[in-house]
């Protein structure tokens, strides 16, 4: 079997593990009064407004989901004074969200519980260590970025010019040739003689 591309090894196991941490996130808290009867879903829209995501449809986006899905998240969040919605000032039919001081808190208070769990798991690991993980973690924080950014455009092709329509060029007439004169007949010149020269009268 050949061996794998060093690169695409690493893919790998990022794609295997980040499903794993998902999950082990989901069930610590859902599980019990960690997430305060939230969903992680739920968090994930803290997350979104956190990162400066402040319209519904930007929420959408990072979340990967319909923006009416986002809208039941933010009523149930609203309901409990996590999140609370401002209307645009300039169009009362846009409003953007904002976290509360109260959602601030709950977001806090789990992020630092789960950090405080999965922190535990390196205890035994050196400084060196550690600092090799935090530059693979940010080298892979830069490369989910990455991907989650939209594709640039393909620069536009040139529109050909079209080709002007000419009128079809007439074709030349080929010159008619020279009709050579007829010689003159000595017959005729001879019979009417000599011209005779012009004679003047006399005025006397």
């Amino acid at each position: 079997m050949p061996r794998l591309d060093p690169r695409m090894q690493l893919a790998l196991q990022a794609l295997a593990l980040f499903p794993r941490f998902t999950r082990w996130a989901a069930t610590r808290v859902q599980g019990g009064e960690l997430g305060r009867g939230l969903s992680l879903r739920q968090f994930a829209v803290f997350a979104a407004l956190r990162a400066g995501n402040r319209s519904p449809g930007e929420v959408a986006a990072r979340l990967n989901v319909t923006p009416a899905v986002v809208t039941g998240l933010v009523d149930r969040l609203e309901r409990r004074g996590y999140v609370r919605r401002e209307v645009s000032i300039g169009d009362r039919r846009r409003y953007s969200l904002r976290i509360t001081e109260a959602g601030e808190r709950v977001c806090d208070e789990v992020q630092q519980a789960l950090a405080r769990q999965l922190a535990a798991q390196f205890a035994g690991a050196s400084a060196a260590a550690l600092a090799e993980c935090s530059r693979a973690l940010t080298r892979m924080e830069q490369a989910v970025a990455a991907l989650e950014r939209p594709p640039a455009p393909a620069p536009a092709k040139p529109a050909r010019p079209s080709p002007a329509r000419q009128a079809p060029a007439k074709p030349a007439r080929e010159p008619r040739a020279a009709v050579p004169a007829k010689p003159a007949d000595p017959r005729r010149s001879s019979a009417r003689g000599p011209a005779r020269k012009p004679t003047r009268r006399s005025t006397s």
